[in-house]
């Protein structure tokens, strides 16, 4: 559908909804520079409501991830099995990368690299469903998701695969990062 064809928010949460879903995906692929201007006519609605109902544009940054943050924990807390909740994890990174790329434009530069979260809802519940023993398979799954949203398809491109075959793949790892967190792994002696 064309943007004009696409009714305007209206209200408060439909404001800042479509706010924030539209700042995800630019903040993914400009990371800070995106433009609050080019945010709110993608979003078709007034840059004085972005102020209004969220703020300034580090305030976006933060809605952004938070909504991101809190989808990951919704996932964690509707899923019984760490494994399967894992798995969903990388599911769900995979068919929504944006927080990831916008997590390393973070990284990357010096000049914003205060604004990387400290907290991390899904991580936290799923270390203390998994106990302090597997932490290290936990941050093994989570860098594979975590990597493989940014390069997965540099990799399938790399190793002779179809770009056809890369749903394949993501189903097959996100299978290997539920049993990175149900199988410890434990160092021979």
């Amino acid at each position: 559908m064309a943007p004009e064809s696409i009714p305007k928010p209206t209200g408060a949460e439909e404001v800042r909804a479509a706010v924030i879903e539209v700042a995800g995906r630019h903040f993914a692929k400009v990371g800070t520079r995106a433009s609050l201007r080019d945010i709110a006519a993608e979003a078709r609605v007034n840059l004085g409501l972005i102020h209004r109902h969220i703020g300034n544009k580090d305030d976006l940054l933060r809605a952004v991830l938070e909504s991101r943050s809190q989808s990951g924990l919704q996932i964690v807390e509707s899923t019984a099995d760490p494994s399967d909740a894992m798995s969903e994890i990388f599911r769900a990174t995979i068919a929504n990368g944006l927080s990831v790329r916008t997590l390393a434009w973070l990284l990357l530069s010096d000049e914003d690299r205060d604004k990387f979260p400290v907290q991390f809802p899904a991580i936290e519940e799923l270390k203390r469903r998994l106990g302090a023993g597997s932490h290290i398979d936990l941050i093994g799954a989570f860098a594979l998701t975590y990597g493989w949203t940014v390069f997965g398809e540099q990799l399938v491109d790399a190793f002779g695969n179809s770009p056809d075959n890369k749903s394949d793949i993501d189903e097959r790892l996100a299978l290997l990062v539920g049993r990175l967190v149900s199988q410890p792994i434990t160092p021979e002696a």
